[in-house]
This record gives C-alpha cells, sequence and structure tokens, in this order.
C-alpha cells in the first residue's frame, strides 16, 4: 500500500461517505444536472450524442488515430446517482491511451428507473454498437453499480445467443445488491466512501417489483458459465471487495477466464484516485487489455 493510498484514504474520512442513505435520499430529491463532458475531453474526441430509450448516449471518438474498437463504460453511482468527474478522469484515460471510441450510456436512475430498464436500454444500444463495429473488439466495462450492469450484460448476451463482448472489464463492481456476504462488516470502517445502509436502499429502488436477489439485479447469483474473459480491479478496503473474490471464485468454478487484480489498502472505487500509484498501475492494466486482450489469465493478487 503506497504512502499516498494511505494518506487519500484519511484525507476522505473527513468527509460524509459518498454512499451513505442521507446522501443517496439527498441525491434522488433535488433535479439532476444533466452530463456534460468537460473541455478536456471535447479537446480530444469528436462527440456524438444519440437517445436510445429516451436516454442520452455520448459516443466519444479519438480525434487521432482510433483504434476502430468500441469500449460500452457504464459509470457508477450506486444506480442513482449520475456520471461525475472520476469518471469523466477515467474516459478521457481510455480515449488518451486505448484509442478506442469509448460509448457514455447515461442509464436512467432510481428510484425513478430500475434494472428491467436498464437492460432493455442496454440491448438497443449494444445491437447498434455491434452493427458499427466492422469486425472491431467491443469491450463492456464498468465500475461499481455500472461494474454490475457490464457482467449482467454478459450474461444476458449468453443467454440470448448474442455476439459477446470480448471481454468485461470491472472496477470496483457491485454485483450482489443484497449485502447479505458475511464478510462485508468486516470493511465497514475501512471504506471511506460506501456505507451498507445506503447501498441497500439503492437496490430496493433498483430492484423494483423484483427481488434483490433475482439474478437481473444481483448478477452475482446468476450463471458465469461461457462468459467473455473478466477482469476485476478492486481494492482490500471496499465495502465491496469480499463479492469481488467471490465472483472471481464462482467464474473459475464455471472453468471461465478471469483476472483479479487486488489493490492492498484501496478503497471503493480507487482508480479515481489518479495520484496514486495503485490507480495507475490498475488503468495500464485497463489499457494493456484493451489494447491485446484473450490471453488466458489466472486468478491472482497484486500488492
Amino acid at each position: 500500500m503506497s504512502l499516498r493510498m494511505t494518506l487519500s484514504r484519511v484525507l476522505f474520512y473527513a468527509f460524509p461517505p459518498y454512499l451513505n442513505e442521507r446522501t443517496i435520499r439527498r441525491a434522488v430529491s433535488r433535479p439532476r444536472k444533466e452530463a456534460t463532458p468537460p473541455e478536456s475531453i471535447r479537446k480530444i474526441a469528436h462527440i456524438e450524442e444519440s437517445r436510445v430509450k429516451g436516454q442520452r448516449v455520448l459516443t466519444l471518438t479519438p480525434q487521432k488515430s482510433p483504434s476502430g474498437d468500441q469500449i460500452i463504460f457504464l459509470h457508477g453511482g450506486g444506480f442513482v446517482v449520475p456520471i461525475n468527474l472520476f469518471h469523466w478522469w477515467l474516459v478521457s484515460a481510455l480515449l488518451r491511451r486505448s484509442r478506442a471510441t469509448v460509448i457514455v450510456p447515461l442509464y436512467g436512475l432510481a428510484p425513478e428507473y430500475t434494472a428491467t430498464d436498464a437492460y432493455e436500454f442496454l440491448e438497443t444500444l449494444y445491437l447498434t454498437a455491434t452493427e458499427r463495429s466492422d469486425g472491431h473488439e467491443i469491450f463492456m466495462m464498468g465500475d461499481s453499480a455500472g461494474g454490475s450492469l457490464a457482467l449482467g450484460w454478459a450474461q444476458r448476451c449468453r443467454n440470448e445467443g448474442l455476439r459477446a463482448p470480448d471481454a468485461v472489464i470491472l472496477v470496483a463492481p457491485w454485483v450482489d445488491l443484497t449485502m447479505s456476504n458475511p464478510q462485508i462488516p468486516a470493511n465497514k470502517r475501512r471504506d471511506p466512501v460506501l456505507r451498507r445502509g445506503g447501498l441497500q436502499l439503492a437496490a430496493r429502488w433498483w430492484a423494483g417489483e423484483k427481488d434483490p436477489s433475482d439474478p437481473l439485479v444481483s448478477v452475482l447469483h446468476g450463471d458465469m458459465h461461457d462468459l467473455p474473459p473478466v477482469y476485476i480491479y478492486q481494492g482490500t478496503h471496499d465495502l465491496l471487495y469480499p463479492d469481488a473474490v467471490r465472483l472471481a471464485q464462482k467464474i473459475t468454478e464455471a472453468q471461465g477466464t478471469v483476472e483479479l487484480r487486488v489493490y492492498r489498502g484501496a478503497f471503493h472505487d480507487f482508480i479515481g484516485a489518479l495520484w496514486t500509484s495503485e490507480a495507475r498501475s490498475a488503468l495500464r492494466r485497463i489499457i494493456a487489455v484493451t489494447s491485446s486482450h484473450g490471453k488466458k489469465t489466472l486468478v491472482h493478487s497484486e500488492a
């Protein structure tokens, strides 16, 4: 664990958790601002905006030497908080270093929208992406709540016989909305970002009429057979760390290809702390995956 990671965690402890019950209720009680890419992205990418099922979709293509590959990036935020500056930093890094077109779906958020709505939206979006792929690769990527959707969509592709993504990239994924893993409470005081009560409230809204344990909602409960390669980046001081470990175990048990990279002392969505060596290391690996994926890897840990 780097000194910068330790200092960042201490600093974040000085502020209220990003996703506790109070901040989540406050987020849904206020008008949500329309997401706008920062000027730094406008300088390096051509931006195309469209509508899918009434929701905005931003397609960002590098101005210089685009590879033709596509990364569908699903942002986190507990299914209630819109895309934020941290996500735009990550998108900017992907554009600059992978040269792929990054598709940013601004999917409908809870409590107005549910998981059922999200998958109907993703179906239309994904079919459009495959039609325009022209033989190039498509990656599903998501952080936190977005990681749930990315993996869930890969499961849906398998179930419905659709073209699978070439790889699934998950950063601190929220894959079990029941929050029932008995090891989760041990990380309660380690993670300065998340609180279990807030996530459980968001989970009830996102599930809608479904039970939170339904595989459509909690993708950890779904079938892990015949999935594309899955790459997971997780910190040990993340409330969701135990479920990331379980996810990797389940994929391995299903004879799938998975890589779990664990960063000691890193908190939830640590990749946003680009001033730390842990975040930069994870980002380098993600760029490597999107540049030359498909090599069978083993589950392992990185200090």
